[in-house]
């Protein structure tokens, strides 16, 4: 072969070489823009971060729902990311956990016990187990994942269903590991979310914002699982696993209305298996955490963020008190959750005022940041079971709320109920009456100022409401909603100067 030959076929080689690595940067570039983001959205921080988390929550949206990363940082300085996913089984989880061992070496992980005695290893909805690991990079241990959730016999989901996006995928390997052939005809969705992704502010977490009226509550039979499940069997391996790498393990059961026995049966299992692999257990379902009445998003499944934040602030409490956890606040090197958790608490605000249900702005006010002052024009609206639920949680003596009464004033250290400005003290604001303003008064209505707790002077929200659904009847009703909607100019006109002062907070916190 002469030189000339030589040097034909070396670039016939190079061109082939570099037309599959232009194809293969395309191929990259276009998967990238026709994934979904709900995956990249929720880990992001994760793997910005992964070394310095001490606990991981894992299990299905009930953990994914109900606990807050960036309450604990803030109440307890512990530094935890919420793996949990929509449906998640435990088999799911179990591989969710072992790609995320690969980034982080927590002190703790915690696992909710949700659906122990199913056999199956994925959810049918497919759209839910792409949530959970499309974010994953290609590993070994990504490739063992695919491989072993798939192969599920006896248990054939392979034809998959309609998930929430309108979308039937079929169960395949090749889906998992490459999402091009998933997304590729995503072209006509793509949105500028696609180009700027809405990372989460909640550390992985999902706030499902509505009150429901609860299912009401099945009797506990007593009775455990007799048989082996695969739900019960990867759970082991899951405590087994994380036991070789020196990590301890905490089992919980998320409470909920549980409306069938089946459930208690797992629940009242889990004690077992906790016994026999020597790790605790907070089974949420014999505590007196929640108030169904106030704290369900649907009525037998998931809480909203009032049933989220005491959830969250009991975890708190028992991790601190049981596990050899730091606290991480004040330490130079942990800094930036600081900032992260004032782009969350703004996200909290802005979720506040969009707010145009009363009772589902007080279940919002549940978040012990907050404290108000109420003004009430209308006392009507205070006959409404749900609405007196919220403020008795929230910590009113409803006792004391009359016909006379026209000022409740709640803060993280008293409340008081008054029929005049007057008896709520100088300690209600700066002037003795939060900036009460008669002419913003609505004959018709409620004023809600909403301000910080440990600082009154700092107004987050300013809010009126009145009764404007003339048609409503609560009989029949499912959702826990109030006869009182927001009055919609008055409360833009007076939240602009909040809104931007809270803009003006978070620039300067940033810098």
């Amino acid at each position: 072969m002469n030189k000339r030959t030589t040097k034909i076929i070396f670039i016939r080689i190079a061109g082939v070489l570099i037309a599959i690595l232009f194809l293969a940067g395309a191929l990259s570039s276009c998967t990238s823009l026709l994934e979904r983001k709900d995956s990249q959205e929720k880990y992001e921080k994760f793997f910005e971060h992964a070394s310095d988390m001490d606990v991981l929550f894992f299990g299905t949206s009930h953990v994914l729902n109900s606990i807050f990363p960036m309450e604990l940082w803030h109440d307890y300085g512990i530094t935890s990311y919420n793996l949990g996913g929509h449906a998640n089984q435990i088999p799911t989880s179990y591989w969710v956990m072992m790609n995320s061992l690969d980034y982080a070496s927590p002190k703790v992980v915690v696992i909710d016990c949700y659906s122990l005695a199913s056999n199956l290893k994925v959810f049918d909805d497919f759209e839910y187990v792409h949530l959970s690991f499309d974010a994953f990079p290609l590993t070994v241990t990504k490739l063992k994942a695919v491989a072993d959730l798939l192969f599920n016999p006896g248990n054939d989901n392979s034809a998959g269903v309609t998930g929430e996006n309108g979308t039937k995928e079929k169960h395949t390997r090749i889906g998992l590991l490459w999402d091009y052939s998933v997304y590729h005809s995503r072209w006509s969705d793509i949105t500028q979310r696609d180009f700027e992704p809405e990372i989460s502010k909640e550390y992985g977490a999902e706030a499902r914002i509505q009150i429901a009226e609860p299912s009401h509550m099945a009797e506990n039979p007593g009775t455990t699982l007799k048989e082996m499940t695969v739900g019960r069997a990867y759970l082991e391996l899951m405590i087994e696993e994380c036991k070789s790498r020196g990590i301890e393990v905490l089992l919980t059961y998320i409470p909920y209305p549980v409306t069938g026995e089946s459930t208690w049966i797992d629940i009242n299992t889990v004690y077992e298996i906790a016994g026999q692999h020597d790790v605790k257990y907070l089974d949420y379902l014999a505590l007196d955490v929640v108030d169904y009445e106030t704290d369900c998003y649907d009525p037998a499944s998931h809480l909203n963020p009032s049933g989220a934040f005491k959830v969250t602030d009991y975890m708190g409490r028992y991790l601190t008190e049981n596990y050899d956890l730091s606290d991480h606040r004040g330490d130079a090197g942990y800094a930036y959750w600081d900032t992260d958790y004032d782009l969350y608490t703004g996200m909290k605000d802005e979720r506040l005022a969009q707010c145009n249900d009363l009772n589902t702005y007080l279940m919002l006010l549940q978040d012990k940041r907050y404290g108000l002052m109420m003004e009430i024009e209308d006392r009507e609206i205070l006959e409404d079971e749900t609405t007196l639920r919220l403020l008795k949680n929230k910590g009113a003596d409803i006792s004391k709320i009359n016909d006379g009464t026209e000022y409740i004033f709640i803060s993280d250290s008293e409340c008081r109920i008054s029929a005049d400005p007057d008896g709520l003290s100088s300690d209600a604001g700066s002037d003795g009456n939060m900036d009460i303003r008669e002419e913003d008064s609505d004959e018709n209505g409620i004023i809600v100022n909403v301000f910080e707790n440990g600082d009154e002077d700092h107004i987050i929200d300013t809010s009126v409401f009145a009764i404007h659904r003339t048609d409503y009847d609560a009989e029949g009703q499912t959702l826990r909603t109030s006869k009182a909607t927001r009055n919609q100019g008055k409360n833009e006109k007076d939240n602009e100067g909040n809104i931007n002062d809270q803009e003006n907070r978070s620039e300067q916190k940033l810098q």
